[in-house]
């Protein structure tokens, strides 16, 4: 809202969920003026900035916030950020990239229409039984 074009932002998701945000909230007001330039991903428990490997901790906020990537259209860069202290550093960026890219695909399954729907209806059961649907075949 600053009116400066060349403004953008960098959604640091293990900043975020530390500073107790949303972070498809912050996608979808960021998205309001095209300011997002570059998704950070690392997780953590919202105690501290842990840097743990994505999904750790927060599955269903991210799958929200990819949901919301792709309903924004957003297509700039997404780079991992986990602070491996026991894992190996290799092991931690390919299982997390794995991870991501297996919330992606059950997303495509879910349907965007059918996530919309669910969401619009402000019902939570409904979100969660696409997802028990999607997940686990219940």
């Amino acid at each position: 809202e600053t009116g400066c074009a060349t403004l953008g932002a960098l959604l640091a998701t293990g900043h975020a969920l530390y500073g107790q945000e949303s972070l498809a909230e912050v996608v979808a007001l960021l998205s309001r003026h095209q300011a997002l330039v570059h998704v950070h991903l690392n997780d953590n428990y919202r105690l501290t900035d842990d840097d743990l490997i994505i999904g750790t901790s927060g599955f269903l906020e991210f799958m929200e916030m990819f949901h919301w990537l792709e309903r924004v259209g957003y297509d700039g860069w997404i780079s991992f950020d986990p602070h491996p202290l026991l894992e190996d550093p290799v092991r931690a960026i390919t299982e997390g990239f794995k991870f991501t890219r297996g919330m992606l695909a059950v997303l495509a399954r879910m349907g965007r229409e059918d996530i919309d729907r669910a969401i619009a209806s402000g019902d939570v059961t409904q979100s969660l039984a696409l997802v028990n649907r999607h997940l686990f075949g219940l």
